[in-house]
């Protein structure tokens, strides 16, 4: 796979072509400017987000840029020893201060749902919902991440494979919903080398070759 060159189903997202909007490592700055820690225990260390579970079992945070577009997020990643499962993250997401929950979001699990699976929900009703137990990550090792949506059709690569689609009928409002972060259960994570683009998009044309 080109590593710039994201072929869809009927589409195409080039990232060469694509509008970059966030691109800074992690530092302890960055994480005061552009994020807000909702719940868990973050920190950031030679440019790496580390995140771990509170008490309650999860920890959230929020970016503080407002990104009101289909987006593609670009991050690598792994599970810190010895967690082995939730590696979460999300995008066209708001968080309920009231409630002190996420409201809405698409929410992408690595090993989640207590059989490692990998897949995607939408929050908060959680009935749209995408999994496999074909791909399983394991603690410490690196995972390039590369996600997000375009007109309505969620996707998921890992280290330049396609792992998952998934089309929304009805998608989520991004202008009501325009915030992106990441995401622990009961689990420590380690995140590094975020970019966030709004994807440039080329119609593909798929057909079948005679075989016969």
């Amino acid at each position: 796979m080109n590593d710039h060159l994201l072929n869809l189903l009927h589409c195409s997202v080039d990232l060469n072509r694509s509008d970059l909007k966030y691109d800074k490592a992690f530092t302890e700055e960055s994480l005061k400017e552009d994020w807000s820690v909702k719940s868990g225990y973050w920190k950031t260390e030679d440019g790496k987000l580390f995140g771990e579970s509170d008490s309650s079992g999860g920890g959230m945070i929020f970016s503080k840029a407002e990104y009101p577009h289909d987006l593609v997020m670009e991050f690598t990643a792994s599970l810190a020893e010895p967690s082995t499962h939730d590696l979460d993250f999300m995008w066209h997401a708001t968080w309920d201060e009231e409630k002190r929950i996420r409201n809405a979001g698409y929410v992408v699990g690595i090993n989640g749902w207590w059989e490692q699976k990998v897949g995607f929900e939408k929050a908060p009703e959680n009935r749209l919902y995408a999994a496999t137990p074909l791909f399983e990550a394991k603690p410490n090792k690196e995972y390039k991440i590369i996600a997000g949506t375009v007109e309505g059709l969620c996707f998921l690569f890992i280290n330049g494979g396609l792992i998952m689609e998934m089309r929304d009928p009805d998608p989520i409002d991004f202008t009501k919903h325009p915030f992106v972060g990441f995401e622990t259960y009961q689990s420590r994570i380690m995140v590094w080398g975020l970019k966030i683009w709004k994807p440039y998009v080329v119609k593909r044309e798929l057909k079948y070759t005679d075989e016969f």
